[in-house]
């Protein structure tokens, strides 16, 4: 089917997604839950109670030394790779989409290892104590610590709950902060909250989305949820130049 074809079709099934992706400048990444402190916590409920994405402990980045920040894609593409680390290992769509994440993973990974090598040198490391580091991170998807590649090529939460929520945001409702470039090359980092009102929507799995929007009433925020799924087929309208850029997923640029 030609691309004219496909776009036409998903704007006849939703013209809320192509106009919400013409909105949409940025993105991120995060799950239903995660584990915290031994616990398991609910992600979606906090950021509704808190209003938003909130800022974490950074501690990734030796120019901005621990620093409280937010990781905020400029592509889809990307934040729907950190997204895919919340399903759970059992989860079949992670089998039927293995071969997008390693060319995205590929891409994205090896372009910023390529500026990391040219910015700190490859006898120098760019990222300090990156096991420990890695471990800590992984902690929070799985009790049991998992490899970054394994993680981003077939799930890592042991959560069996869990799904992946991608968060599209309006462009220009951040404050980035500056780091290290091969950092800088695919994400911003905020300093400051983005509050609820600066989401355009959300994504999940089409099978979550009668629960998502369910908590989403209950707490009386009106806010879009569109399925994962429908986000991807309409990306395929686009080259991978236009995606992997993060320029924006508006239809005139097809």
């Amino acid at each position: 089917m030609e691309r004219s074809n496909v776009l036409q079709r998903l704007q006849k099934i939703s013209p809320t997604l192509v106009k919400l992706y013409a909105r949409a400048g940025l993105w991120h990444g995060t799950g239903r839950y995660a584990h915290q402190d031994g616990q398991v916590v609910d992600l979606l409920q906090g950021i509704i109670k808190e209003g938003g994405l909130t800022p974490h402990l950074d501690r990734w980045d030796q120019k901005r030394g621990d620093s409280y920040t937010i990781s905020i894609a400029r592509a889809r593409v990307y934040a729907r790779l950190y997204a895919e680390l919340y399903r759970t290992t059992e989860d079949r769509n992670l089998i039927r989409s293995i071969r997008p994440r390693m060319v995205w993973s590929a891409y994205f990974f090896l372009s910023a290892k390529w500026v990391a090598w040219n910015e700190y040198t490859v006898f120098r490391p760019h990222i300090t104590d990156v096991r420990e580091k890695s471990a800590e991170w992984t902690k929070r998807l799985a009790r049991k610590p998992r490899s970054f590649t394994g993680a981003f090529l077939f799930g890592a939460s042991d959560i069996s709950e869990n799904y992946p929520i991608l968060v599209g945001i309006r462009p220009g409702s951040i404050h980035p902060t500056r780091g290290s470039r091969f950092i800088d090359l695919h994400e911003e980092r905020s300093s400051s909250a983005v509050s609820l009102t600066d989401f355009t929507h959300i994504e999940v799995p089409r099978k979550n989305i009668e629960e998502t929007m369910r908590i989403i009433r209950k707490a009386n925020i009106l806010l879009s949820v569109l399925a994962i799924e429908d986000g991807d087929a309409y990306c395929w309208n686009f080259k991978f130049k236009h995606l992997a850029s993060g320029l924006t997923l508006s239809p005139i640029c097809t």
